[in-house]
């Protein structure tokens, strides 16, 4: 089946949205798109390889073919602002939902992450400072503010992060000075806060 037509047929999918064949290796069945909302749902309840299997499923079911699906990279802007550790000191951003007062990031954790390294060398894990650290600098580039919270109230840490891994980090203005946050996976909670900033957001 002739490229144009997977990225028709996969842009009528829910899950996913700008679908492209890249015009490389002709031996090599890769598709790059986008995780639409209804996709981010769907990670959040089954996790990414199995939103990727089905995906792959329905493929092969009108093709024939074993497609490698490349989900990309969206919102570098917001990415960047906690960059510290160059391209491995990030998470990349998959998917970003904005209902105010939540805001919702899918983020993806690579096994390079440079905050792996050394923690530990036979079963890393992602820090829970490193998870912190994160939804700060993603909230301070979101919501607007300047300053680093004055507190952390109602820190948790309750389950393990072994990448690689697909986290949920739900942002959620509480009240004038306050933010929740939380990360998550399709199969548990990891960790949660509330961020007490200087002044009253906007």
């Amino acid at each position: 089946m002739h490229g144009t037509q997977i990225c028709h047929f996969l842009n009528n999918n829910k899950w996913i949205s700008n679908a492209v064949v890249p015009d490389t290796d002709p031996s090599v069945a890769l598709v790059s798109a986008d995780i639409s909302p209804h996709g981010h749902e769907m990670v959040c309840k089954i996790g990414l390889q199995e939103f990727s299997r089905r995906l792959q499923d329905e493929l092969y079911s009108i093709d024939q073919k074993a497609y490698q699906l490349e989900f990309r990279e969206v919102h570098k802007q917001i990415a960047q602002c906690h960059q510290s550790g160059g391209r491995w000191g990030r998470a990349a951003i998959l998917s970003w939902i904005s209902r105010h007062p939540v805001h919702r990031f899918l983020l993806k954790v690579h096994p390079e992450t440079v905050f792996l390294k050394g923690h530990f060398p036979e079963r890393p894990i992602l820090a829970g400072v490193v998870q912190v650290h994160w939804a700060i600098s993603i909230a301070m580039k979101v919501f607007k503010f300047s300053d680093t919270p004055a507190e952390i109230k109602r820190l948790k840490f309750r389950n393990i992060v072994q990448p690689p891994a697909i986290l949920e980090l739900l942002l959620r203005h509480k009240k004038e000075n306050e933010l929740e946050f939380q990360f998550a996976s399709h199969e548990s909670i990891h960790s949660s806060g509330c961020l007490v900033l200087t002044g009253a957001l906007s």
